[in-house]
């Protein structure tokens, strides 16, 4: 788990990032549009990235 703390530049290079260690998949809580270099670089990749949008309690 990579907590960038809502800053959208930092979770765009973070997925980047694992993108390079070859992982299954990708799990955001933000909206895919707001980081479209990682979403591109994983879909490349052959990686699926699940989007999450839930509130917290």
């Amino acid at each position: 788990m990579i907590d960038t703390a809502g800053d959208l530049a930092a979770l765009d290079s973070r997925i980047q990032d694992v993108v390079t260690q070859n992982v299954d998949a990708i799990v955001i809580s933000a909206n895919p549009e707001l980081v479209p270099a990682g979403i591109e670089s994983a879909n490349g990749a052959g990686i699926p990235v699940f989007g999450m949008d839930a509130g917290s309690t």
